[in-house]
């Protein structure tokens, strides 16, 4: 029985110490680094070389063996730069291109902590891998990185970058994860040439240590009259596999430092390389030129580990994407005018959908043209259909899986179902969790007893603990969904060529006037707004109503009027065009609203976006007394952004919003029987968030206003209503169609219902 166990332990032992090995091989791979430098037209049949010999598997180890091969890099340069720092200390002479690593080791500081970070997220733990050569396991787009590195001695910039993966996608593709990834593997080879120089410099450094020691033999030998180490020296280089030349530069330096005592040592040394078929001066010219090329190399390396991160590689991507350039072929020619987030939220999306179908990027990407082709064909080549989006994010999405021969099954089938009915889902789950906890709470409080007792107990508990139940339930499903379900992006247009002029909005702040002081104010809000987003078609206003007074009109009306009217006329004057205003005043007169027992703007606020609605869309029966202009010049607006007093409109915003509006996806459907918009939206409101000085103002504003200092335009934020229902909930700022909201929000609530 023993001889059994001990057997099972010399068996386990024997695995554990093979694992180790394996391991420890896997860690000391040495990753090949010095190569030819080849000019650029070689460089490029040289991707196309390589492109032929890859091969690829998927491993999802690769990431984790990367990691660790940049951790063991970092962990040697910095012993490397720990030594040299000792040397320069104690005044011993350094290589040229240890200089470069001194005064620069924190920005290989700074990349390698980058670079980590990056890696963890896990963005790229499904790149594919070699499964052959000297770099089996890693991913492609690392040996890619490493060759491009390599041939060009360090030296990166965008032209060689994009040269070479074009040249290297001529033969074989590389998947949008991998031409993202590019930057970070780049980045990592260089990090390996670093690293590489850096073994080179330590060689160096021992063999000028060498040499010091022969010449302080030398000398003190010269010194004492005793004879000189010939035979140590011809021992040495008997020894040596290949010559030093570092060894030799620097001994010849220290003994040529000696004078004429060193000849005859010298004199030797000379004679000796000849057995070699060379020479002291030409053994010094070659390290001359060895250190030169290091310092380059390395110059080349840090240099590059910067102006890589300052790249603008979106261009890259787009430029190099075979998807990209599919998907440009959009029979509606929307896709190449949207903005970059959009256009890369529809990329994202077909990645998805290649993994999801097991199908290509391309195959993806080809299948929804070929949808928004055969649509065109039948349809205006403005309607959604016609848009390669609409098969992507929209409605076609089903038709773009039959067009790939996609068939779901199983737990997928049933999924793509539930789907179908997020309300139903979303909704009962709530309900069920709130039933669910109010019947726990309910029983508990009628255990006690029994009969009729506890039923009693048990129906009062269930009605005052449900409606609180029913708040902690919600978050609760809230933060459930936020979890799985990823947030919706809305595509936007970019207008590069600037707001057309059948778009043209205008920039609203329905505010109460109480006084001159709070005119000048806005005014002056109303001039930031306009620099922040100086565009063609984009106009600015002031939308006013009195204070509610007990009379129609109060004796400080006319300086409050006066004062707008002024200000609104030095900003036409400043910034205005000849043929147009730019900035207006609008002002209501008071109404009796008896349900008040006061006099003030009808409906207030909403009362007063109402009414411009239809100020604008020509009705002359409005409480708008007061207007900065003649009421028949005004432009025809399009759009109405509305902000309050207090909201910012950050640089190119209104712009954003415009683009948002006028992409065919967003386009509204209404439903006139219903008096609803069924499909895209007649109202948008962006992301509203607090500023970081308003966020920071009490610990109660730290923990609700959430994160501050991003923009809250370009980024995808989670929301319940909009990611499940495509619908959100109005408060009071963001962009609306006029005619949209004339047809459907004019009538649709009662006078003082809100």
């Amino acid at each position: 029985m023993n001889l059994t166990v001990g057997a099972t332990y010399i068996v386990l032992g024997g695995l554990i110490i093979l694992l180790l090995v394996l391991l420890l091989n896997r860690k000391k791979e040495v990753v090949e680094i010095n190569d030819a430098i080849l000019r650029p037209e070689e460089l490029e049949k040289h991707a196309v070389e390589i492109a032929w010999n890859h091969t690829v598997s998927k491993d999802s180890r690769a990431l984790r063996w990367l990691s660790a091969r940049i951790k063991e890099n970092f962990k040697f340069i910095q012993s490397v730069n720990k030594k040299l720092s000792a040397e320069v200390d104690n005044m011993f002479p350094t290589a040229s291109a240890a200089e470069w690593l001194l005064d620069n080791f924190y920005v290989i500081e700074e990349q390698v902590r980058e670079i980590l970070h990056l890696l963890s997220k896990n963005r790229h733990n499904k790149l594919p891998v070699l499964d052959s050569g000297y770099l089996k396991g890693y991913p492609r787009v690392f040996a890619v990185a490493l060759e491009l590195v390599a041939h060009t001695d360090g030296k990166i910039d965008e032209d060689r970058i994009v040269g070479f993966l074009r040249a290297y996608q001529s033969h074989r593709l590389l998947s949008m994860n991998e031409l993202w990834a590019f930057a970070i593997m780049l980045k990592i080879a260089l990090l390996e040439n670093i690293r590489y120089i850096c073994e080179k410099i330590v060689e160096t450094q021992e063999d000028w240590h060498k040499a010091e020691d022969f010449a302080d033999i030398i000398a003190r030998c010269q010194e004492n009259n005793e004879p000189l180490p010939l035979d140590a020296l011809a021992a040495y280089f008997k020894g040596a596999q290949t010559l030093k030349s570092s060894f030799v530069e620097h001994l010849i330096l220290k003994l040529r430092k000696q004078g004429s005592k060193a000849t005859e040592i010298i004199n030797h040394l000379d004679s000796m390389l000849a057995e070699h078929n060379s020479s002291v001066d030409a053994l010094i010219a070659l390290e001359h030129q060895i250190q030169a090329s290091r310092q380059i190399s390395m110059g080349n390396s840090i240099t590059s580990l910067r102006s890589i991160s300052s790249i603008d590689w979106a261009d890259i991507f787009e430029a190099l994407s075979s998807v990209e350039q599919i998907l440009r072929e959009d029979p509606s020619g929307i896709y190449p005018r949207m903005d970059f987030e959009s256009r890369d939220y529809y990329r994202h999306q077909i990645e998805k959908l290649a993994a999801s179908l097991n199908s290509t990027e391309n195959r993806i990407a080809m299948a929804a043209v070929e949808c928004a082709e055969e649509a065109s064909a039948l349809s205006d080549a403005r309607d959604p259909i016609c848009h390669v989006g609409y098969y992507i994010i929209g409605k076609g999405k089903g038709k773009l899986k039959e067009k790939t021969g996609y068939r779901a099954r199983g737990l997928k089938a049933a999924c793509e179902k539930i789907s179908h009915h997020c309300a139903r889902l979303y909704i009962g789950s709530i309900v069920l969790t709130t039933l669910v906890v109010s019947g726990l709470f309910a029983h508990y409080s009628g255990s006690r007893v029994s009969g009729i007792g506890y039923a009693c107990y048990f129906i009062l508990t269930m009605i005052v603990v449900f409606i609180p139940v029913s708040e902690l339930a919600i978050p609760l499903i809230n933060c459930v969904v936020s979890r799985f379900r990823q947030p919706v992006m809305i595509p936007k247009l970019e207008l590069k060529e600037g707001i057309p002029e059948e778009s043209a909005t205008m920039v609203i702040i329905p505010t109460l006037l109480p006084n001159e002081k709070r005119v000048r104010e806005l005014i002056e809000r109303l001039e930031i707004f306009y620099l922040a987003n100086k565009e063609k078609n984009l106009y600015f206003a002031l939308v006013g109503d009195y204070k509610d007074a007990s009379s129609k009109e109060l004796p400080e009306d006319g300086k409050i009027i006066s004062a707008a009217l002024r200000g609104v006329e030095e900003l036409n004057r400043r910034y205005g065009q000849e043929e147009r205003d730019i900035f207006y005043f609008f002002h209501r007169h008071r109404q009796y609203n008896e349900s008040q027992g006061k006099w003030m703007g009808w409906e207030r606020k909403r009362g007063a976006i109402v009414e411009l609605v239809e100020l604008l869309r020509g009705s002359e029966n409005t409480s708008y007394s007061i207007v900065s202009c003649d009421v028949r010049k005004l432009p025809f607006i399009k759009y109405i952004i509305t902000i309050d007093a207090d909201t910012s409109l950050p640089m190119g915003t209104a712009r954003r919003l415009i683009g948002t509006m006028l992409h065919p996806m967003n386009k509204p459907v209404v439903d006139h029987k219903k008096g609803l918009v069924v499909e895209g939206y007649g109202l948008l409101q962006p992301r509203i968030s607090v500023d970081v000085v308003s966020a920071n103002a009490s610990q109660f504003s730290r923990i609700f206003a959430g994160q501050g200092g991003i923009d809250p335009y370009t980024t995808a934020v989670s929301d319940i209503y909009q990611d499940l229902f495509n619908e959100g909930i109005f408060t009071g700022k963001g962009i609306f169609d006029v005619d949209i909201f004339k047809d459907i929000l004019t009538q649709a609530i009662p006078d003082n219902a809100v």
